[in-house]
């Protein structure tokens, strides 16, 4: 039989990553963990073979969307001013592309896993990062908040990753200014 891999995300957890607990706030959730389900129930009815992978906020090169890539070219549009969604002391999980991989080749069959480094990591940081390997130091601005925005996702459990972030965001920065 045919091994079938749910990519779903952390975001089935709502604020509640802390505790394993899955209770979504947002749509985007709500439907990733209704699809968790549709494959559960498959593998209970028909015997469907299955690995359900819950990414956290995967990150790399090649990456030509989402968050990252898009402080990227912001900055490089306007070194001088920055804007960005929610306040800065939101939490998040950042895995590199490579590490997600490994994790997600080492999935169990029949079991939900996180992808995930399990070390908490302010967005602010993260902005403050690639500011400097841009070397640049623009006014950040926040938007503030928004519906569904979830203020700490973060893994409960370590995982052994090979790339830190900070080596992470210098490769990722490379590969954007080799476009």
């Amino acid at each position: 039989m045919p091994l079938v891999v749910l990519t779903s995300t952390a975001a089935v957890y709502g604020n509640e990553s802390y505790s394993g607990d899955t209770a979504p706030i947002s749509p985007y959730g709500a439907a990733k963990l209704a699809a968790e389900e549709y494959v559960r129930m498959y593998g209970r009815l028909y015997g469907l073979q299955y690995k359900i992978v819950r990414f956290f906020n995967v990150y790399g090169p090649r990456q030509h969307k989402y968050v990252m890539y898009d402080t990227l070219r912001k900055l490089r549009d306007n070194s001088s001013e920055l804007k960005l969604l929610g306040d800065g002391t939101e939490y998040r999980d950042y895995i590199y592309v490579l590490d997600a991989l490994d994790q997600l080749l080492a999935a169990p069959v029949g079991y939900e896993i996180d992808i995930a480094t399990g070390i908490p990591t302010r967005t602010s940081e993260v902005a403050r990062q690639l500011c400097a390997l841009r070397g640049c130091q623009p006014s950040i601005l926040y938007d503030g908040p928004w519906k569904g925005n979830i203020k700490y996702l973060v893994c409960p459990f370590k995982r052994l990753v090979k790339v830190p972030l900070s080596e992470g965001l210098y490769k990722l920065v490379q590969w954007f200014d080799s476009q």
